[in-house]
Formats: C-alpha cells, structure tokens, sequence
C-alpha cells in the first residue's frame, strides 16, 4: 500500500489499504494512508473530502498516545496539500466556464468545503501558518469574485462579474476576520493586503 501511494496509484493504494483494515481495523497508519488515497483520488464531480477527514480521525483515534501528535501534523500537511491541489482544479474549472449556468454557485460549495477541512487541518496544527494562508486566500478570492467576457449575451459578449450573496459575505468576511487575527498571532508582522 506505501508503495503504491509513493508511486502514485492513488486507487491502487486505497485498496490495499483497504484491505489492511478488514484485517486490523485498528491500524492507525492504514486509517491515514487510506484517507490520503481517498483524497487524492477525488475528481471535480466527487470531493472525497467527508471521507478523506473521517480516516485521518480515525487515524488519530487509533494512534498510540506517544504518536498521536505526529499523526495530528501529519493529517494536517497532507489535508492542506490534497486541497490545493483540489483548489487549482477547481478554480481552473470555474475560470474555463464561468460563463455556463450553475459552475459558480459549484465553485463557491467545492471552496466552502475546503475551508471546512482547511480547518479541520488547523485544529490538528494550530500554529502551522500555511493552513491560515489557504484559509485566508479562499476567503478572499471568493469574495472578490470573477470578472469575466460572456459570450453568450444577444448583442454580443459583454463583461460580468460573478459575485456573493451579501449574507454568504457578510460570512465569509467574519471568517477572513478571525483567520486574518490568527495569522497575526503567528506572525505580527504580518499585514493583510487591502
């Protein structure tokens, strides 16, 4: 199972390490490379997010107590990367067709599940900065919103931009807020951009 996750077969090592669990269910090591797997094998259509979180916290349950905080780091740097990677697939995806009907109210649900585990993530590594960037970074783009050329208006293509609704801002406002005082409590030199 390692070996195919360091290989790259994603599917390949979540069947092993699937396995592995019907065998020991217990195994905290195979709870965690099995939500890794589940993470990277996630597609626009399907974000294994639910799952990839419920078997990194197995995989803490599971940890033995000398260990549990290398496992809590562990699941925290792999949750981050899985999600920016799936961060850049989604926002390619919205900016190639913004103009169709439904990809932004999809985008915006695709990013408000990646601030649920991006903060999962900071629950595990509270003063890991790189989490409360991506946190702040999402925040961020999906309330400066997408401007962009609609072909498909009658008299030709007009510009558009793609915004919030005042309350799914006025939340995501308070939540750049908090992330923003975090970062500053890890870094005070820290200034946000305008």
């Amino acid at each position: 199972a390692d070996a195919a996750a360091e290989a790259g077969n994603n599917q390949e090592a979540y069947d092993y390490y699937t396995r592995v669990l019907e065998v020991d269910p217990k195994n905290s090591e195979a709870w965690s490379g099995k939500a890794a797997a589940a993470g990277w094998t996630s597609t626009l259509a399907s974000f294994r997010l639910p799952e990839m979180l419920s078997g990194f916290q197995r995989a803490i349950d599971f940890a033995s107590d000398d260990r549990k905080e290398e496992v809590k780091h562990d699941a925290a740097f792999k949750i981050t990367n899985i999600i920016g990677a799936y961060y850049r697939l989604a926002r390619d995806h919205v900016v190639e067709y913004i103009s169709l009907n439904n990809v932004w109210g999809e985008y915006l649900e695709q990013c408000n599940l990646m601030i649920s585990g991006l903060e999962t993530a900071h629950d595990y590594a509270p003063t890991e900065e790189t989490i409360v960037d991506y946190l702040i970074f999402i925040c961020r783009d999906n309330i400066q919103g997408i401007g962009y050329s609609d072909p498909y208006a009658v008299n030709g293509p007009v510009p558009r931009v793609k915004t919030l609704s005042p309350e799914y801002e006025a939340h995501l406002r308070s939540r750049l807020d908090f992330y923003v005082a975090k970062k500053k409590e890890l870094n005070p030199a820290y200034e946000p951009e305008p």
